[in-house]
Formats: structure tokens, C-alpha cells, sequence
């Protein structure tokens, strides 16, 4: 009896050694959120994520500029949707559209970059960039990604002493665009 009792408690110490960490959300904890206007969908962590407009700068080239955001654990999940006027799309280049609105999330939000790079999503041109934000004692990743006219920028934003709730790439494998 003895060593039935001894193997059954091996059994789940060893069973729960391959569960995923107490970081990582539950299938439960996440919320399936889909947009037909913004013409994606992915899955946020926690809640239904706030949307609100975002402010159009004077000199900006983007319209429409809308975000969905949710925190959870001190930790901001973001999807931002910029549309792209027609005539410029046509007359700028796709790379210097994707480096441009990589620059301008940085300034916009005080950041430095650690690192960045070129990388497509649905075989449209992306840049994922990781970067920091000291004065605000933060790190974060994003996805800047250029479909037509539209760029969607996929973020997550924790403290830099910190691991967040849910890794980056978790966020970032639930995210999917339809293109008009």
C-alpha cells in the first residue's frame, strides 16, 4: 500500500512539471475578440479589451486610428489599427511606410530600441521590434504590420523587473487580418 501511494504521488509531481508555468494564462483566462470593421482577430488575455480612438496628429499621415487595449498584471496587451491614405500608399514605399511607423511608435512613446527586425505576417511586410522605456521603468515588444492600406501594430508593454503574465509571442500566435 505503501508504495502504491509513494508511485502515485511521484506520478503527479511529475505531471505537474510539464504543466506550463503559473505565468501562463489558462485557455479560460483568454478573450476571443474578433473586430469586422478592423478586419481582425486575436485573443487577449484577461478581458474585453477598452477601445477607444486615438488622436490624429496635424502633419500624420494615418486615418482611422483606433486602439483596443486590456492590462492584466501590469502588463498592457494592445492592437492598434492606422489606415493608410490611398495616394499614399501608392507613392510610398512599403519598408519606408514600416520604418517610418517604427520610429514614430518609439518617439510617441519614449522608447528606445534593443532590438529590431524584418519579418512578414500572412506574407504581408512586418518589422518586430523590441525596445525600452526606462523613464517609465518599462520593456515591450511589438508588430508593425503593413497589410494594403492598413498597418496594425500588436504590442505588450510589463515592467522591466518583471515577467509578464503572458509572453509576447502567446499574444502575438492568436493574432490573424483579412485585408479588404
Amino acid at each position: 500500500m505503501r508504495s502504491l501511494s509513494v508511485e502515485i504521488a511521484v506520478t503527479i509531481f511529475c505531471a505537474t512539471l510539464s504543466l506550463p508555468s503559473a505565468q501562463a494564462a489558462d485557455a479560460d483566462d483568454w478573450f476571443d475578440f474578433r473586430s469586422d470593421s478592423g478586419r481582425f482577430r486575436i485573443g487577449f488575455p484577461g478581458e474585453l479589451p477598452a477601445t477607444r480612438a486615438l488622436p490624429v496628429e496635424k502633419f500624420t499621415v494615418t486615418t482611422n486610428n483606433i486602439s483596443h487595449e486590456v492590462t492584466v498584471e501590469q502588463t498592457e496587451f494592445s492592437v492598434e489599427l492606422h489606415d493608410i491614405p490611398r495616394i499614399a500608399a501608392m507613392l510610398l514605399s512599403q519598408d519606408f511606410i514600416l520604418d517610418r511607423a517604427k520610429e514614430g511608435m518609439l518617439a510617441d512613446i519614449g522608447a528606445h530600441e534593443l532590438s529590431s527586425r524584418e519579418v512578414s505576417r500572412q506574407r504581408y511586410p512586418a518589422r518586430q521590434v523590441r525596445y525600452e522605456m526606462p523613464d517609465r521603468g518599462l520593456v515591450g515588444e511589438s508588430l508593425l504590420v503593413l497589410a494594403r492600406q492598413r498597418l496594425y501594430l500588436v504590442s505588450s508593454q510589463h515592467p522591466a523587473k518583471r515577467e509578464p503574465p503572458v509572453p509576447f509571442s502567446a499574444f502575438l500566435d492568436g493574432f490573424e487580418f483579412w485585408p479588404e
